[in-house]
């Protein structure tokens, strides 16, 4: 047996008294309020699973308690409305404030403690499966959030291997374009050369292996006439 806490707001002593007994043979904790602001105090105290709520009471009735309640779907406690008979128009006003479950007075016992008991059951049920989305969500996003994390540590690397491969290019673009000036000035030394062998009256033999330029004293070059 699953403990709830059940929480009665009924103006009517003898109300009070006879469904809590009833109910105390299931279990429930109990908690009782003489009007709505009774109750809200005992909401914010006690967090019941089911509230039991009369509606004509003095000081605050159930209209004005659905009222400042604002009820939700979400919310960890459901309400089951007492009421007259003829009070369609009270019933309208209920269901629009999100309550789903009524039971009419004069009622009997055993149909109270069979709709408490169902309205315990979803409740636990559906705060389970909240608790359960909940959890799993929280799970999902701590999972993104990890996912999000290797994502950014791989395009920071992706972006350092980047560089690393620009300044790469870069260094073998130089070493290429160094290699290019070397040949093209080995081309011009070889081209001055081949002019200096042509000078008349001179062989590279001759020479020793040096040009006329290199002979010729500073400042003076190999031209004649």
């Amino acid at each position: 047996m699953t403990t709830a806490d059940v929480l009665i707001i009924d103006d009517e002593s003898a109300v009070r008294d006879a469904v809590a007994e009833d109910l105390k043979r299931e279990g429930y904790n109990l908690h009782f309020a003489q009007n709505g602001q009774e109750g809200i105090q005992q909401l914010r105290e006690n967090c019941p699973t089911v509230i039991l709520l009369d509606l004509r009471m003095p000081v605050m009735d159930g209209f004005e308690f659905l009222e400042s309640i604002q009820l939700r779907p979400q919310d960890p406690y459901s309400v089951i409305v007492l009421t007259g008979h003829g009070d369609a128009g009270a019933i309208k006003i209920c269901y629009e404030s999100g309550v789903t479950t009524f039971i009419k007075k004069p009622f009997n016992l055993f149909e109270i403690r069979g709709v408490v008991k169902n309205a315990i059951a979803v409740k636990q049920l559906t705060n389970y499966l909240d608790e359960l989305v909940k959890s799993r969500t929280e799970e999902l996003e701590q999972r993104m959030r990890e996912v999000t994390a290797l994502n950014q540590m791989f395009q920071d690397q992706l972006s350092k291997n980047i560089e690393s491969e620009a300044e790469h290019n870069a260094l073998i673009g130089g070493l290429e374009r160094l290699i290019d000036e070397t040949e093209e000035l080995l081309r011009l030394a070889r081209n001055k050369q081949s002019t200096n062998d042509s000078q008349p009256g001179f062989a590279n033999e001759e020479l020793g292996g040096e040009t006329l330029d290199d002979l010729l004293p500073p400042g003076q070059d190999a031209s004649f006439g």
